[in-house]
């Protein structure tokens, strides 16, 4: 009963997974921030795992996320070729081959009935969906942005993956199969790694550079800054560039050392000559 439950909510977790990237894509007619190449890969190892559990005789209910999956990414793809197309990007053409390659490859295995050749093959797709991550993992540390990748995809994606794991364990037909045990473990910590990445990139770093700049523009070393340039302005004869940058120098100093006190905002004398 446990099993079925937890295979049930795999498979809706999977349903909803792909939706709000898609339709982000096709809305505002924009793929920046994700990886074709990483959602062909795992397209090919949705394909490729649906047909070891059903050569295996696996029940539906082990694998549907696998088909749900299958289906809902093959529309992101479409939908990332679309507007890419649209926009006349040159790396359309490519991406059109890679997926075409995927599908043939797909195909190939379906007709093998061979169920020694098939774990074989399964065992190269573990480490295929352990590769198919890298690009967008590679992206998003090269370009140091999230753009518009969806976060929920990857959370809903860690959930599933725990899930799975769970119920492969507590089922008697699959808690022997190690192939299949490992190709979601691999799939907890290559989404955590992605998780992770798009939290640093679009809140965290954002955060932190926003605070370090509020910490400067609120030191007294910019305070006194400030007055020195004030008083540039209003007595222009008292000040040369020699003596201001040996005033700011001062203070820079002072200010590492722990010296220099708060000064107090800027005051202009509107009477001074």
């Amino acid at each position: 009963m446990i099993n079925i439950i937890s295979g049930v909510i795999v498979i809706l977790v999977a349903t909803l997974m792909r939706i709000p990237q898609i339709f982000y894509v096709i809305k505002h007619n924009n793929v920046d921030g994700i990886s074709f190449e990483t959602f062909t890969m795992k397209n090919l190892v949705y394909s490729m795992t649906t047909i070891y559990y059903y050569k295996n005789h696996y029940q539906l209910i082990l694998y549907g996320e696998n088909v749900i999956l299958l289906i809902t990414t093959t529309f992101l793809l479409f939908a990332m070729m679309f507007v890419k197309q649209f926009k006349e990007d040159p790396t359309c053409k490519k991406d059109i081959k890679i997926f075409m390659a995927t599908v043939v490859i797909s195909s190939v295995m379906a007709s093998i009935n061979d169920l020694t050749t098939i774990a074989y093959m399964q065992t190269v797709i573990i480490t295929v969906d352990f590769i198919s991550n890298v690009p967008q993992i590679y992206k998003l540390f090269k370009e140091k942005n999230a753009g518009n990748l969806d976060m929920g995809m990857f959370v809903l994606s860690a959930f599933g993956n725990t899930t799975r794991t769970y119920s492969l364990l507590i089922n008697e037909e699959t808690k022997n199969d190690a192939t299949a045990i490992l190709g979601s473990v691999i799939g907890i910590v290559t989404n955590t790694v992605m998780i992770l990445q798009i939290t640093w990139y679009r809140y965290a770093k954002p955060y932190l550079s926003n605070m370090e700049e509020i910490i400067i523009l609120n030191s007294p070393v910019v305070y006194r800054k400030i007055e020195i340039d004030m008083e540039a302005l209003s007595s222009p004869d008292d000040y040369d560039d020699e003596k201001l940058n040996l005033e700011c120098h001062r203070i820079d100093t002072e200010s590492v050392k722990g010296r220099l006190p708060p000064p107090p905002p800027p005051i202009i004398n509107e009477n001074k000559s």
